[in-house]
């Protein structure tokens, strides 16, 4: 454990009192002035230590006491959870999603969280630890659902979505989840693990276009029964969806038990598929 000076440590106490993760430059230099003075002058010397990580815009993220040397390198989940904690309700999917999961073996430099609000995060910015952070809002409550608190040992937590809600997700915004072949190699991937069950109840709670695509992409993946279900729950449409978000042109193949369109040819979404069993 590095060795902090008496004013260092009684920074330190005042925060784990006041049970605080997070402390910044500007909305706190009036709390830093009052216990150390000279606030800038201990930050720096405690990040310097690793007992705070430098989180970026003046905020600096405390390491939890008793945290071995390898615990104070902090995953950027956890930095990024922190940082978020003053900009609102967030969580891991899309294609950050999916490699929590290990349903793609590709590496993205950005990172791709769910918002919840119109406002939350507008006109920000965001990188933590090298990555961009891209935001795409969820701004109905209806809608705000699927995620859990993941833990990375002592050092932090953050928000993830569930396996289930990540995969609806990229099909809801393809473009946030690396593209169809990424997206129909990752269903298969999970196909022996998934909850179809879940799977059809969460889908028709987000919309028409993300329940028929599901219903495809579970029959796809050998879950027919259940895609039935989904299918009868949502009802006919006018025009299909295309499968993976692509614009719907007359004479693409249709699938008419979910009014899904193929916008990628049938037999080469099959094959992405049956690569990943």
């Amino acid at each position: 454990m590095p060795v902090v000076t008496p004013i260092e440590a009684r920074l330190l106490d005042r925060l784990a009192a006041e049970g605080r993760r997070v402390v910044s430059r500007r909305t706190d230099a009036d709390f830093l002035k009052a216990v150390v003075g000279r606030g800038d002058d201990v930050l720096q010397s405690l990040a310097a230590k690793g007992v705070l990580h430098r989180l970026g815009g003046g905020q600096y993220l405390v390491a939890e006491f008793g945290a071995g040397e390898a615990e104070h390198s902090a995953p950027w989940q956890v930095l990024l959870d922190a940082r978020m904690q003053r900009i609102g309700p967030y969580y891991l999917s899309y294609f950050s999603g999916l490699e929590e999961y290990g349903l793609t073996d590709h590496a993205a430099p950005e990172a791709t969280i769910a918002v919840f609000g119109r406002s939350a995060g507008s006109g920000r910015s965001l990188t933590i630890a090298g990555r961009s952070v891209l935001i795409a809002r969820i701004s109905r409550a209806d809608r705000w659902f699927g995620f859990r608190t993941k833990y990375e040992g002592r050092v932090g937590s953050y928000q993830v979505g569930e396996r289930e809600r990540v995969l609806l997700d990229c099909l809801d915004r393809p473009s946030r989840a690396g593209g169809a072949e990424t997206i129909a190699r990752a269903w298969s991937r999970a196909s022996q693990r998934l909850d179809v069950e879940r799977v059809a109840d969460y889908a028709s709670r987000l919309s028409h276009t993300v329940a028929r695509r599901a219903a495809a992409m579970l029959d796809l993946v050998g879950a027919a029964t259940a895609a039935e279900r989904l299918a009868a729950s949502i009802g006919a449409s006018a025009q299909p969806a295309t499968l993976f978000g692509g614009k719907y042109e007359r004479g693409l193949d249709t699938e008419p038990r979910w009014r899904v369109a193929f916008d990628v040819p049938r037999e080469t979404v099959v094959g992405w598929l049956a690569y990943e069993r």
